[in-house]
């Protein structure tokens, strides 16, 4: 038996929706984890803003990490709110509907990419101007 357009359509819904689910919860999970690694570095060093003894440079070297370590945990935060857009989109119906064109996304690339915007053709040519 030969699967309509709509029941190809509502498994590849279906199957985008548990991608980008399991892709906030990582990403949320993952920036958590930094925070937490960003917080107990400092602790566990016993920085101060005033220490300026020998261990000075070690201080300096932990506020680097502790930045270091939030500013990924802002790259995983921004990661999930993509996901959680996409999933909003898929809600809305306009998950496939490429952002710049109004083209079609393929579902090759929705699978590779779940919270894609832009079809192949506007991604080519936003790199290319």
């Amino acid at each position: 038996m030969a699967l309509t357009t709509t029941s190809t359509s509502t498994r590849f819904s279906t199957r985008q929706r548990r991608a980008l689910v399991s892709e906030v919860e990582h990403h949320r999970e993952r920036a958590a984890h930094l925070r937490a690694d960003a917080a107990s570095l400092l602790e566990d060093d016993h920085v101060t803003i005033t220490s300026f003894d020998s261990e000075g440079a070690d201080a300096d070297t932990s506020f680097v990490d502790r930045d270091q370590l939030l500013s990924l945990a802002t790259r995983e935060d921004e990661a999930a709110d993509e996901a959680e857009r996409a999933l909003h989109r898929l809600d809305a119906g306009t998950y496939e509907e490429c952002e710049s064109c109004g083209g079609r996304i393929g579902q090759a690339r929705l699978s590779a990419m779940p919270s894609t915007t832009v079809c192949v053709s506007c991604k080519a040519g936003s790199i290319f101007s």
